[in-house]
């Protein structure tokens, strides 16, 4: 009889000497240690390609949505002008005049300003024996602004008042500043007698004749 040789064996059977092969021959299905039994590597790189592609679309992206932002945007942003920025209208307006409220004075007179004395003279060659009847005419003032007011002398029983004829000189102005004409028709209410009077003004050069009502002549210069 074969002995036992402590490991489960008898002498002489060696039927348990080797381990068999696993169907499927010699390939070992239980790979090493460090060995990857899956094909990782592919995968892997296909990953780092991916996320580099990614690195450089990104950027690209956000810096075309802020460019596109900034042209919509741009007017409301820093506005727009195409020969540079226009001088603001209040730069070149002129200073307006106190009103009669702010200064207290009553305003008798309005005067054309934009009337250029050099276009008139100033000095106006009036007919013989004409009256100054404001003081600009008294006090001998350069003419050429329609300040100065002239009547003729009484004759008979037709005699200009002074307050017509400041009435007529005013009204001729009115007249003027709305149509900028000197050769005017007008309808002049006395003060005197409080009935109105139709005035027909003619421009003669230094001087504009008012005649007309009871046979009135008025000169402004």
């Amino acid at each position: 009889m074969a002995e036992n040789d402590g490991w489960g064996r008898r002498d002489g059977d060696d039927s348990t000497r080797e381990f068999r092969p696993a169907p499927g021959g010699d390939q070992n299905p239980y790979p090493q240690w460090g060995q990857q039994p899956y094909p990782q590597q592919a995968y892997s790189a296909d990953r780092s390609s991916a996320g580099r592609i990614l690195l450089v679309v990104v950027p690209v992206l956000i810096i075309l949505l802020v460019a596109a932002l900034l042209v919509w945007k741009w007017d409301d942003l820093f506005g727009s002008s195409s020969d540079g920025a226009a001088a603001p209208a209040s730069m070149t307006s002129q200073p307006a005049s106190p009103s009669e409220e702010e200064t207290g004075e009553e305003t008798t007179e309005e005067t054309p300003s934009d009337t250029s004395s050099a276009a008139r003279p100033d000095r106006p060659d009036l007919p013989s024996g004409a009256e100054p009847v404001n003081d600009a005419a008294r006090n001998n003032d350069p003419t050429g602004d329609f300040n100065s007011v002239y009547k003729s002398p009484p004759t008979g029983d037709n005699y200009t008042s002074d307050e017509f004829a400041e009435a007529v000189r005013n009204a001729f102005v009115d007249a003027y500043l709305d149509n900028r004409e000197t050769d005017q028709t007008i309808d002049v209410r006395s003060p005197v007698t409080g009935d109105s009077y139709q005035m027909t003004c003619t421009d003669e050069g230094s001087y504009v004749h008012c005649a007309g009502g009871n046979n009135a002549h008025v000169y402004i210069a």
